[in-house]
């Protein structure tokens, strides 16, 4: 299937989702996150959920990242929609956050982290294939946003479904994930 055919099918898939679904779906992810070895990772980035588009909700991810590994530092994007680009500003306990026109929490206030700094990227998708690509909303933020990172960064993908065999319209520009998350198993890809 090619991009545009997984976008439909995928949020039309999560908008049927219950919430009793989506709650145990995410205790899944959370459950096979646990798998991961946090080691040599001290900077995540992660995205904050669009609800509209009933995204995995990644505030119990974030507890979950600060009850196993307290010392690490979370970064959450800012959002510059002219420019496709983002900002890494530190999240913490006192880091304001406010709804933009897209119905995305962003902060208001923080320290700007750069991109080197970073060792793991959360990144939001609808799906993703059992070679490590994903698919996101196709505005390209996250693909813009990888290559700017250290070449060692870990990428990494959170679903709700099982992978799809293959998406048929990689482009150039699409960066491949090291790991993805599904209900069922934590994916590494070469």
């Amino acid at each position: 299937m090619n991009k545009e055919l997984i976008r439909a099918n995928i949020l039309e898939k999560r908008e049927t989702l219950s919430d009793e679904n989506k709650c145990a779906l995410l205790q899944s992810v959370i459950d096979q996150l646990n798998t991961f070895d946090f080691t040599n990772i001290h900077t995540v980035h992660i995205y904050l959920p669009i609800k509209s588009k009933n995204e995995i909700d990644t505030f119990p991810i974030i507890r979950f990242l600060k009850l196993i590994k307290p010392e690490i530092q979370l970064v959450i994007p800012r959002s510059n929609f002219k420019t496709f680009e983002m900002q890494n500003v530190l999240y913490d306990g006192s880091t304001v956050l406010s709804e933009n026109n897209f119905g995305i929490m962003e902060p208001v206030n923080g320290t700007v982290i750069q991109y080197n700094d970073i060792d793991m990227v959360i990144c939001p998708l609808l799906t993703f294939d059992k070679k490590g690509y994903r698919v996101g909303y196709g505005k390209g933020f996250y693909d813009r946003f990888l290559v700017q990172c250290r070449a060692d960064v870990v990428k990494f993908g959170l679903s709700y479904f099982e992978p799809i065999e293959v998406i048929e319209d990689i482009d150039s520009h699409d960066v491949k994930l090291n790991y993805a998350i599904s209900p069922s198993k934590l994916w590494k890809f070469e």
